[in-house]
């Protein structure tokens, strides 16, 4: 529960600074559109913190309601979130706020959702993961 309510903090202070973007005078539809998913993700954290939530359902009705293109977008910026965490780490920047977990946690509900989006099963995931160990395997025994 403390970190949902944790959560909840963080979403809620990037969604303030969204909607201030998104209404002012140099806002687009980007700022408007990042606001809207933040806010479903609210809606998503309050609904977890009554009880388990179905992850598979929720990522699907996201996809739904916010469109492949706009979803595969916000892929796209976390993914930069986690790179610029990555940075801030080894340049020895300490991480108070646990901002490279929230990025990390970010992009693996984004992975998710490009499954979903772009119908990649499971197995031939799995299966280009295995590939992908197995090769790196190899290169560190040569």
């Amino acid at each position: 529960m403390k970190n949902l309510n944790w959560l909840r903090e963080r979403l809620i202070d990037k969604l303030g600074s969204a909607e201030s973007v998104s209404c002012s005078r140099e806002g687009s539809g980007y700022w408007r559109g990042r606001a809207d998913v933040l806010r479903e993700s609210l809606l998503i954290v309050d609904s977890m913190r009554d009880g388990q939530v179905d992850r598979r359902a929720v990522w699907r009705k996201s996809v739904e309601r916010f469109g492949r293109d706009k979803q595969s977008i916000v892929c796209m910026e976390e993914c930069a979130e986690l790179i610029q965490a990555v940075s801030k780490r080894l340049r020895g920047r300490p991480d108070p706020e646990h901002n490279l977990a929230e990025e990390m946690a970010d992009v693996t509900i984004c992975l998710k959702l490009l499954q979903i989006m772009y119908d990649i099963t499971d197995d031939e995931l799995d299966e280009w993961v295995e590939r992908k160990t197995m090769r790196q395997k190899q290169r560190m025994e040569q």
